[in-house]
């Protein structure tokens, strides 16, 4: 037996879903060591869908927040610290227009 848990988001507009796979189990023969998650299974579970629902909430926000025609100046990782251990999160920077004064980047995760 096989099951496939997905994940599923939502955009705020509700026209349009994202759907992601987020883990494959494979189940042959049924026995006490195979009826449920093991504990690895299961930390790798809720490790991935964490970092799935960040990814997607971040993206969503980044594209947001980015008016067009901006050019990136590249991104480094940072780590957020949450009730299930750190995620890794991609944060871009960009280059403000040439017109404005003070800091010549910014970070819409700031």
């Amino acid at each position: 037996m096989k099951f496939k848990l997905q994940l599923v988001a939502y955009l705020s507009d509700d026209r349009q879903s994202i759907t992601e796979d987020v883990i494959t189990l494979n189940r042959d023969d049924l026995t006490l060591e195979n009826l449920d998650l093991t504990l690895a299974e299961s930390k790798n579970l809720l490790k991935t869908v964490q970092q799935k629902m960040i990814d997607r909430q971040v993206a969503g926000h980044v594209q947001a927040h980015i008016p067009i025609g901006l050019r990136k100046q590249g991104t480094y990782p940072i780590q957020l610290k949450t009730l299930f251990g750190d995620v890794s999160v991609e944060r871009p920077r960009y280059y403000h227009p040439q017109q404005e004064t003070g800091a010549k980047t910014f970070s819409p995760l700031s």
